[in-house]
């Protein structure tokens, strides 16, 4: 595990744990906040059982390993249905949001706008401009505070 590092938060996917219940636990028991994540194919429900007991949940708006691919629009449903369970919550967690994320891509989740960007090759290297990460960074949040 990557605990040794000690993370703020700690993801692992919903998808490939057999007792998610028994490692947010071991997370959490580490002093690191548990976060699950879901690929664009697996559907809410498959995480409603543990929404309350983890910090964040990430949303995979791409298939998981391979950069470079197109955002798949229809994760945007799933973050909108994700935010109208969340909203019944006292203490929801945070939503994040992963794959192709790009002032385009952010523009899109107007709606149902992420706590958290995961920023890639997307977000930093997404055209020629000569502007600096920290230029490209201020830019993205502009886009992310006006929609807020």
């Amino acid at each position: 595990m990557f605990t040794f590092l000690q993370p703020k938060y700690l993801s692992f996917h919903v998808e490939t744990v057999k007792d998610p219940i028994a490692l947010i636990k071991k997370i959490k028991e580490q002093g690191i906040r548990p976060s699950i994540a879901i690929n664009p194919e697996t559907p809410v429900e498959a995480i409603l059982p543990y929404i309350e007991q983890v910090d964040m949940i990430l949303v995979m708006t791409v298939h998981t390993g391979f950069a470079g691919q197109s955002f798949l629009e229809e994760t945007l449903g799933k973050i909108k249905e994700l935010y109208s369970i969340l909203s019944s919550l006292k203490n929801p967690p945070l939503v994040e949001v992963d794959g192709n994320i790009y002032s385009d891509t952010i523009q899109l989740m107007e709606k149902s706008m992420p706590d958290v960007f995961v920023l890639g090759t997307s977000g930093l290297f997404y055209d020629k401009n000569d502007i600096s990460y920290k230029q490209r960074i201020e830019e993205l949040r502009q886009i992310i505070q006006t929609y807020q």
